[in-house]
């Protein structure tokens, strides 16, 4: 490349694609494709039964609610309540924890 780019040149496009991703494997930051790779290959049961791990936390938690916790909550908004009670009561925790450092 020499100092300034020329609009729209491949080869310009090129080595700046190439020196950007030699980049991220220096400092080690994978890419989106990457991670859905790794995602993927950390989640095997998940990938068959395509979920994805960008699906919407509320259908997640109905797909968790039907394959699981039917029998012991009587509607789905009763389940999603106690979820994000106890996210609440996690995020509680965590919270006095930091303070608790900090004292």
């Amino acid at each position: 490349m020499h100092g300034i780019k020329a609009k729209g040149n491949p080869q310009d496009d090129g080595m700046a694609n190439f020196i950007f991703n030699e980049l991220l494997k220096k400092l080690k930051i994978q890419t989106s494709e990457e991670e859905e790779k790794a995602w993927q290959k950390s989640h095997p049961l998940l990938v068959k039964n395509k979920v994805d791990p960008k699906i919407p936390r509320k259908k997640l938690l109905k797909l968790l609610y039907e394959a699981k916790y039917y029998e012991d909550f009587r509607s789905l908004n009763l389940f999603i309540d106690s979820q994000l009670n106890k996210i609440r009561d996690d995020l509680l925790d965590d919270y006095e924890k930091t303070l608790e450092n900090k004292a």
